[in-house]
């Protein structure tokens, strides 16, 4: 493994002609229509009230439609406005604005994204999902962030939970749920193009279309590709992470009649990226060499989703999908095939004004099919899983418009983990409009990967060391299915205002009990004669127990009609310990100093005269003590300029404080890298 060290070179950008491409572009018209629609795309935030942004509808913490101020949970919504104007152009980087979220980038496509804390490349108490998808993988209960993308513009919002939503969406909802919401078709007609280019991105293109199919149906198709440089490593070195990738799509969304509604919607994708090279054990002399850090993947995913309503206090919707994911390593000399269906059914209904009852049931096949290595293996190669869910929620209301009770469960069942329950209650009082206050308890598990189950990995082998040790040392981490869920129990206590019109505040309390978290507990070494090595075996287990706590604080403060100012803080600290019988006294404390104790961040939305818009963006990253990583300042900014109603021109500039800095290390198998400086310039067309 290679080490981080002090960064010693960086990359300047060529500002001038950039701005320079942007004044030569040719002039553009398009129709009157398509204007209408990257007119409305890039609507400013700043002509919204604050009691508007409070009245955003979001459907993740219950799947009821709700007002942000009425969900009894600490939620933040990242619109599509908000993404336009951050000049993200991945959706992690979209995420960075949420408080009590840590996004940290490891090179050019991978990504530690967790909440409320145990961050890592392979996080795996966070759940994503697209259009109500699952995007987890079941290899190690996390995100493959590099597979995740779509056309950003067609993002209608993102809702970010920080706390359990497994009571609603299931097993590995344990820290957050992340729901990323497009579009309707309705909502993206006539052509967009949107493209940008600058000192680390050879440049990204991305076209859209949407039309009508009759008077009842929209649809829309999208393409995108992108071609990103390489970072440097520590060493000043071009590190050959590069990345590019392409992908397209379709939705679909009819009116079949005036109860019911039908969406289709689909995906394809292919990308490779390089990697920094990493070492590949042996048991041969000289027992390891470098290997390629390349990877390529493809996949491809379907979903349809039948809503019809039965009565004005009664629906019902029905949603199936597949997704299927390749993945080849050379590094590992592995391939990962894993396919996945899924349908789920819900019911919302109304028994009285006071009591809203909704209640579902689902069904999730997960197969995987693995091309095995020295490095790493799964056994069995093949393997499929069975998972069935029911969950009902019963919303009460109490007093009406002043306070709720929210009593929920899920209980799922596993083929090799058995019943499992989470329930959760949560109570909303509202005083008056303008504060609310919010309780909750909730219990969720994370249930065993396939990696902790089943698979043999090889890190490092040990050369002889004569005359102590005359052969060579494999070290070997080996799965179990001795191994068991992880439990969170979890207490929240959030509060919501408006002391003035211009102001809004959101604050959230949270402290978190943890049980039999996972840990790789060593075992005796043996020596192997015949083979001519001895072996040092690692198991995975459950002997890990903690708590984590802490605050999250958000501020919305509209100063002018054209200026908005947003902030947050987040505090989190973790206390975690071996239970009795580990053989593990270092990996508590090493878990803890992977997040940031500190963290906050500081955007300003400001409309000038002449159609013009500038934003910025500061964010302070606490250090993380166990992987050597210092704390950080980072400075995002944008200016757009848009010369007609259907153009808008953009320079952005990210990570402006330093010319690189380090986000995370210490992740097994890969080499991190260093997040440049990095300018780009845009472009937007609707036709």
């Amino acid at each position: 493994m290679q080490r981080l060290g002090l960064p010693i070179l960086a990359h300047l950008v060529p500002f001038r002609k950039i701005l320079l491409s942007l004044v030569c572009l040719p002039a553009i018209t398009g129709t009157a229509s398509a204007a209408e629609e990257t007119a409305s795309s890039t609507q400013s935030l700043t002509e919204l009230s604050l009691e508007q942004l409070l009245d955003i509808e979001i459907t993740s913490v219950s799947k009821q439609t709700k007002r942000l101020s009425d969900s009894p949970a600490a939620v933040f919504v990242i619109t599509q406005d908000d993404i336009h104007r951050s000049g993200a152009s991945t959706i992690a980087d979209a995420l960075r604005m949420v408080p009590g979220l840590q996004v940290a980038r490891v090179d050019r496509d991978k990504w530690a994204i967790s909440a409320r804390g145990f961050n890592d490349v392979f996080a795996n108490k966070l759940l994503v999902l697209m259009d109500g998808r699952s995007v987890y993988t079941p290899l190690f209960s996390g995100v493959w962030w590099d597979s995740q993308d779509t056309m950003l513009e067609d993002i209608e919002r993102i809702e970010v939970i920080r706390g359990p939503g497994a009571s609603v969406w299931g097993s590995n909802a344990v820290n957050g749920v992340i729901n990323i919401i497009t579009k309707q078709a309705k909502n993206t007609q006539g052509g967009l193009l949107s493209a940008s280019s600058g000192n680390l991105e050879s440049g990204t293109v991305s076209l859209r279309y949407g039309g009508r199919l009759g008077e009842r149906t929209d649809y829309r198709i999208y393409g995108k590709y992108f071609d990103r440089d390489a970072y440097d490593n520590a060493q000043g070195k071009e590190a050959g992470d590069d990345w590019r990738a392409g992908r397209g799509g379709f939705r679909i969304d009819s009116r079949l009649t005036d109860e019911d509604s039908l969406t289709v919607q689909g995906d394809i994708f292919k990308g490779d990226s390089g990697g920094a090279p990493i070492d590949k054990p042996s048991l041969s002399p000289p027992y390891e060499s470098l290997a390629s850090g390349d990877q390529r993947i493809n996949g491809a995913n379907v979903l349809t989703r039948w809503k019809r309503r039965l009565s004005e206090s009664s629906d019902f919707a029905l949603q199936a999908y597949y997704d299927r994911n390749d993945r080849r390593s050379p590094a590992f000399g592995t391939r990962f095939t894993i396919n996945t269906f899924d349908i789920d059914f819900q019911h919302d209904f109304r028994v009285s004004d006071w009591h809203r009852i909704i209640w579902g049931g689902g069904y999730r096949y997960l197969q995987h099919e693995t091309e095995d290595s020295f490095t790493f293996s799964l056994i069995p190669s093949e393997r499929s899983d069975n998972l069935f869910n029911l969950f009902a929620q019963d919303e009460i209301t109490l007093i009406p418009e002043r306070l709720k009770l929210t009593l929920g469960s899920k209980l799922e069942h596993k083929n090799t983990v058995g019943f499992q329950v989470q329930p959760s209650g949560r109570v909303l009082w509202s005083p008056d409009r303008k504060n609310s206050i919010w309780a909750s308890v909730s219990r969720a598990v994370r249930l065993p990967t396939w990696t902790e189950q089943d698979s043999r990995l090889n890190p490092l082998v040990a050369p002889p060391d004569l005359p102590l040790s005359p052969l060579p040392t494999l070290f070997t981490i080996q799965g179990t299915r001795k191994m068991e869920p992880e439990e969170v129990l979890a207490y929240e206590l959030g509060y919501r205002a408006e002391p003035t019109r211009h102001l809004a505040l959101d604050l959230a309390l949270f402290y978190n009990v943890y049980h039999r978290l996972q840990t790789i507990e060593p075992q005796d070494c043996v020596t192997r004669v015949s083979a001519g090595y001895e072996e040092c075996l690692s198991l995975f287990s459950n002997k890990q127990e903690g708590e984590a706590y802490g605050l999250e604080l958000s501020a919305d403060w509209r100063l002018l009609d054209s200026w908005r100012l947003q902030g947050g803080y987040t505090l989190l600290v973790t206390d975690l310990r071996p239970t009795h019988g580990s053989n593990n006294q270092t990996q508590a404390r090493a878990d803890e100093g992977k997040d940031p104790r500190n963290q906050f961040f500081l955007r300003s939305s400001l409309d000038l005269p002449a159609k013009t818009q500038f934003d910025l963006m500061l964010r302070y990253v606490d250090q993380l003590p166990s992987i050597n990583i210092g704390d950080y300042l980072t400075l995002d900014t944008r200016l757009a300029w848009r010369p007609a109603k259907n153009i808008e021109l953009s320079l952005i500039g990210r990570n402006l404080t330093q010319e690189h800095h380090a986000e995370f290390a210490g992740t097994l198998a890969l080499t991190p890298t260093l997040v440049e400086r990095e300018f780009l310039a845009a472009l937007r067309w609707g036709f």
